[in-house]
């Protein structure tokens, strides 16, 4: 990497400390075009009071470019997560780690905490990330990760609710009209929990509503009437100004708080648990929705885009045939 490479890498790293990633991208496009009309070269004798090591050093110049890349504050902590805990085993300079090195670590992983391939495969996909990404940039000569090949996950087959199981969701909210909110929210959008929770009433506008999802990338998704008219009704028994779609119950210091992740999670399991439904969790909203659109004909591009998937592969596994599916078929064409 050359001097004005790392200086203006330095710089955006260091301006995410105080502005936002908008603002140190603007930073780091001026230094970039303004540098082209200097030289720069780094004084090898200059006093340095850096206390950080020079693996955190790195690890803080991947977060940063991931971060200004548009990676999420969740994202990034998971990312630290593992990239610290890969350090803390190997324990040498990220610039001499070797594939053997990370070849054991996952080995050990898997071995001494019993963790699933497709874990052990997400531990990976965060080291591969981390290693070519240096790489690409020039900080490493090498990636260690580039010949680790991904870890071939066990298929579980995780089914939507039955159409009889929605409809005793629903009628287990009873007069709940929060519940019957967001049970109708989750079925009509299939957003993620943790869009759920971020979603705002300022959003709605008719029958959509723009949501921000992985990346902070934003697109819009439709309320049908089941689930307009469930967050009408909701909306007519609030008073607080909060703009939360959802909000506790109770006030907290004097005021109703925004629904957290954890909070909808326990909600749902909680209702699932009442009515003896099985792994009744938000995400099992999301396959419900996208699994009946495609069963009722919609187009898999369009499923794809709602859901907010950057890849189409990702959407196919709702497009998968379940046991049901093929016993129908059977039935049909099968004589």
């Amino acid at each position: 990497m050359d001097d004005k490479t790392e200086f203006v890498r330095m710089v955006t790293t260091q301006c995410l400390k105080y502005m936002s990633v908008n603002e140190a991208n603007k930073v780091e496009q001026i230094l970039s075009v303004l540098l082209t009309k200097y030289s720069l070269k780094k004084e090898t004798y200059a006093l340095s009071t850096e206390t950080v090591t020079p693996n955190q050093k790195l690890v803080n110049t991947f977060l940063a470019i991931k971060k200004i890349s548009g990676l999420t504050d969740k994202s990034l902590k998971a990312y630290n997560n593992e990239i610290q805990m890969m350090l803390k085993a190997i324990n040498k300079p990220i610039a001499d780690i070797k594939v053997n090195d990370i070849r054991a670590y996952l080995a050990f992983e898997q071995l001494n905490k019993n963790v699933s391939n497709s874990y052990l495969d997400t531990k990976l996909r965060y080291l591969k990330s981390f290693f070519k990404t240096l790489r690409i940039e020039g900080y490493i000569p090498n990636d260690p990760a580039e010949k680790i090949t991904k870890i071939k996950a066990e298929k579980v087959i995780r089914k939507p609710f039955t159409p009889i199981e929605t409809e005793k969701i629903r009628d287990a909210a009873g007069k709940d009209l929060r519940l019957k909110a967001i049970i109708e929210f989750l079925l009509s959008t299939g957003c993620r929990v943790t869009e759920v929770e971020n979603a705002n009433r300022s959003d709605i506008k008719d029958d959509k509503l723009i949501i921000t999802g992985k990346g902070n990338k934003q697109r819009y998704v439709y309320l049908n009437a089941q689930a307009k008219l469930a967050l009408e009704k909701y909306e007519n028994t609030r008073s607080d100004t909060n703009n939360a779609l959802f909000v506790s119950k109770v006030k907290i210091k004097g005021e109703y708080k925004r629904l957290e992740k954890g909070q909808i999670e326990n909600i749902i399991r909680e209702l699932g648990r009442n009515i003896g439904i099985e792994n009744c969790h938000p995400h099992r909203f999301r396959r419900t929705m996208a699994t009946d659109a495609l069963r009722a004909g919609m187009p898999i591009e369009q499923v794809s885009l709602m859901l907010g998937h950057e890849e189409l592969t990702t959407t196919q596994i709702y497009a998968r045939s379940d046991e049901s599916d093929v016993y129908q078929a059977h039935q049909k064409y099968v004589r």
